[in-house]
């Protein structure tokens, strides 16, 4: 059984296709992906044609969902709001680091990768962002680990939206 995808690349990003990797670039951002063994990518006018010869789909799909996240990264960019919940909780940014405070004897630095960026609009809140999906996900948890939310009170690190299923106290 042959199984085939295509997927339409966007007029502003440059694709190219390689023997061992597929490229991707916007403006000066390149992102190289290496390519499976299994699966045979052919690129004709503005779309990508994926390829597998075996009974397994996943792989595939798994493959072919990572370079449409990264062609709609580079477009659009991915991000993850954090939260700092709790009384003198705060994050500060500097240059190339974060110095949280969390009501630890001390402060914690966290060294910032070069292709993600962090906002801080307040000083418990954050916004990091990329483009890609795999590595702004992979830093929020990171974030997020530092300090994760306690169930009783549901102080610490937590996403924008995130609900906290708290546990009843002593009565």
């Amino acid at each position: 059984m042959k199984s085939s995808f295509k997927v339409r690349i966007p007029e502003n990003i440059k694709v190219e296709v390689y023997n061992n990797y597929i490229l991707i670039q916007k403006g000066n951002i390149i992102i190289k992906k290496k390519k499976s063994n299994n699966i045979l990518v052919y690129k004709y006018k503005n779309n990508l044609y994926f390829f597998l010869e075996n009974e397994n789909l996943v792989s595939i799909r798994n493959y072919l969902t990572i370079v449409f996240n990264l062609m709609w990264g580079l477009e659009k960019s991915f991000y993850k709001q954090l939260l700092l919940v709790g009384i003198g909780y705060k994050v500060q940014l500097e240059k190339d680091k974060l110095i949280f405070r969390l009501g630890f004897s001390h402060s914690i630095e966290y060294l910032i990768p070069n292709d993600i960026k962090i906002v801080n609009p307040k000083a418990q809140s954050l916004v990091v962002y990329g483009y890609d999906l795999q590595k702004v996900t992979q830093i929020a948890s990171e974030l997020k680990k530092l300090k994760a939310p306690e169930p009783y009170k549901g102080k610490g690190i937590c996403y924008m939206n995130e609900k906290l299923k708290l546990k009843n106290g002593k009565k």
